[in-house]
This record gives C-alpha cells, structure tokens and sequence, in this order.
C-alpha cells in the first residue's frame, strides 16, 4: 500500500487508512497528540482542543459504564485531525458517507484494540447526543465567529472555560482508567444479569 495512506501517531505508532488496524494503546501519548489538536478549525475564542472536547462528551453521558466511549471517541483524529462539520458533511454527501462510515470503522477498531465492547445502538445514540451537546456548548462558549452555524441540540448547563494542556492530559488519563474499570464492572453486570 502506498505510503500517502499512512499517518504516524505520537506513540509511534502509525496507522493505514486503507486497513485500518491499532497496536498498544499508550493513553499518555494518544491524549498528548490529541491536547495540540484545536477544535472548530482554530475558529476558537480561546485555546480548545479535541481532548478538552472529548472529557466534555464522556462527563455528558450519564451512564458509567459508557463513559468510555465519551472519552475515546475522537480518537481517531490523533492521525486525521479534527475535520470540520461542514467538511465532513460536504465529502459525505459526494462520497455518499465515506467519512462518517470509515471514522466508525476506525473508531470501532480502536475499541476492540483496546479490548472495549463495542456499543450498542443505544449507547451510540446517546453518544451522538452528548456529542450534539458538547458541540452547541462550544457553539455558545468557545467559537469566535457563530455566522450561519447552529445545532439542533441544547447547550449543557456547564460552562467551558480554558484549561492548561498538561492539567487536561492528567485528566484524560486518570479518567481513562476509572472509564475501563467502569465500563469492565457494567459488563461483567450484564453477563451476570
């Protein structure tokens, strides 16, 4: 496979688009490389990151065991970047929905490389949701220039305001390992249930 296909990960790690496959996780690494990666294409009143992002979705999801998907579910973009929703969108609708289906396959891979059940439908919606969420908050509380944007979902309560980079890996981290405890005891639940 062609080298142009490969993106290589702050782990060391690389990754090939064209077959997917993820080796050890090293959450410090993986959460450093997405702490760099600004959300909202740098269209930001103040420093936000995808890792900023995704603490914001896993504390929306209410469910403990599902936490996890919160937290892990960007991923992914360690080695794509952050893509806009207008771009995303635009190349979903000329690819019919290439990037929306290989950012779930991708997401997927990672969850079984890590030895997480993959989520039901359910948990997917209500992941969607916290997402939805976490994104008409930042609509509110960290994008410069709203023009022309909006969301079909209600902003939370909570109020994003700027935090260090070294403070949210910490976070990142200790929450990643509390979210696989959690998620580990609610399927150990279910198999017993």
């Amino acid at each position: 496979m062609s080298k142009q296909f490969i993106a290589n990960r702050a782990d060391g790690s690389s990754i090939n688009f064209a077959h997917v496959h993820y080796g050890p996780f090293n959450p410090w690494a993986t959460f450093k490389q997405m702490s760099f990666i600004n959300r909202w294409a740098g269209n930001i009143k103040f420093e936000y990151s995808v890792l900023q992002h995704s603490l914001l979705v896993a504390d929306l999801i209410e469910a403990p065991g599902e936490k996890i998907y919160g937290l892990v579910h960007d991923v992914p973009e360690d080695g794509t970047g952050d893509l806009t929703g207008p771009f995303k969108s635009f190349v979903d609708h000329a690819s019919g929905g290439f990037v929306e289906k290989h950012e779930r396959h991708m997401l997927d891979m990672f969850l079984q490389s890590i030895e997480v059940e993959l989520p039901s439908n359910g948990a997917r919606d209500r992941l969607h949701a916290a997402d939805m969420i976490a994104r008409a908050t930042e609509l509110r509380d960290v994008v410069e220039n709203t023009k022309n944007t909006t969301i079909p979902y209600q902003p939370a309560t909570t109020v994003i305001q700027p935090q260090k980079r070294e403070a949210l890996l910490i976070k990142a981290i200790d929450a990643f390992g509390t979210y696989m405890e959690w998620h580990m005891d609610a399927q150990k639940a279910n198999a017993n249930g």
